[in-house]
């Protein structure tokens, strides 16, 4: 009876796993003003995921959505985008997948003037993360 009960906890944890999950979503928006293209290249540890360089025109956006496929990860999955305009750039960890699935997760990067906005959810407002870093 034990090992019924078992059996059926671990089959009910499984398909609970295995149901839809909404992808984790991304973004990278321009609102560094007229004329200003931001220049971005997102990479991670698999070769795959490397987007290459890649521009944005002023209020241009990026989006990259991420289906997770398991329930838990033993291998995180990290992005990592270096962006840069004019003579300022900034290497930035954009996403890092959780040990346990999570589904729907925004990551929403705003580059401005100023610095690097962020925020994780479409209502909030943008907080500030980042300054950018003056090349040589």
């Amino acid at each position: 009876m034990n090992l019924l009960i078992c059996f059926v906890l671990i089959l009910a944890t499984y398909y609970r796993f295995g149901t839809a999950c909404s992808p984790n979503s991304v973004e990278i928006h321009n609102q560094l003003g007229p004329d200003i293209i931001l220049h971005f290249h997102c990479r991670c540890k698999n070769p795959k995921c490397d987007v290459g360089n890649q521009q944005l025109k002023f209020k241009d956006s990026y989006f990259n959505k991420k289906k997770e496929r398991s329930p838990i990860n033993f291998e995180r999955q990290e992005i990592n985008c270096l962006l840069r305009y004019d003579k300022y750039n900034l290497d930035v960890r954009v996403y890092r997948q959780a040990a346990f699935r999570r589904c729907g997760i925004l990551r929403s990067w705003l580059a401005e003037k100023d610095g690097i906005y962020f925020k994780t959810r479409r209502n909030e407002t943008w907080r500030f993360r980042y300054h950018w870093n003056v090349s040589k």
